[in-house]
């Protein structure tokens, strides 16, 4: 009888060692697939160790106008001569880029580079069909630095004035069609550190569409 006792106690302690040592498989097993999902760069995710984000839009008009929103005119017309002139409207974009990790001291290689960015435009009614609704979304590159712990600044195309020539902005200019169009522009901006980490941040900008007085 003793000697079953001591057998069963020696399988259960084995039997507890191979599980630990499948536990400790499976905790291993874990970390390094941590390890790889970290490690793996994913477009249009941030990976780096800093936040990106966006202090202020601040729009200017194509009658050079700044405001947090923008009156985006259509065409402007000429009052002397009559002649039509379509202009794309832009707006300063100023960036802060926070380092995540307080225990470690940040280094130039967590400055961020802005390189691109998308505008998608959408109306609070719902009614958001690209090219007939709103125009359609666009993208383009850009170069802004944002230093560590700091911000930066730099211009971007809100409205292209290839837009203004397609509709829906296109019937603007004619009497018996929308005579405004509210829209949203979200803007998503693409950049990465010095490491080569990808960035993303966004914001919104608001848009009023219009064939709006010239000044005289």
């Amino acid at each position: 009888m003793k000697l079953r006792i001591a057998n069963c106690r020696l399988r259960n302690w084995t039997g507890a060692l191979g599980a630990g040592m499948y536990v400790l498989g499976l905790v291993a097993l874990a970390v390094v697939s941590l390890q790889w999902v970290a490690c793996s760069p994913l477009e249009d995710e941030n990976t780096a160790g800093v936040k990106l984000t966006v202090l202020k839009i601040t729009a200017r008009d194509a009658q050079g106008q700044d405001s947090d929103w923008l009156a985006s005119d259509v065409v402007r017309v000429d009052p002397q001569t009559g002649q039509a002139t379509v202009l794309e409207d832009t707006a300063r974009v100023d960036f802060r880029n926070d380092f995540l990790n307080p225990t470690i001291e940040p280094s130039p290689l967590n400055d961020v580079i802005v390189v691109r960015y998308r505008v998608e435009y959408f109306r609070p009614d719902g009614q958001n069909r690209p090219g007939v609704d709103v125009p359609f979304p666009f993208d383009a590159t850009t170069n802004i630095h944002v230093p560590v712990n700091g911000t930066g600044s730099g211009a971007i195309v809100v409205v292209p004035a290839k837009a203004k020539l397609e509709d829906p902005l296109w019937g603007l200019r004619f009497t018996g069609r929308e005579r405004e169009i509210l829209a949203y522009a979200l803007i998503t901006f693409f950049g990465h550190d010095l490491f080569g980490r990808n960035v993303t941040t966004n914001a919104r900008l608001e848009i009023h569409f219009a064939n709006w007085a010239d000044q005289q």
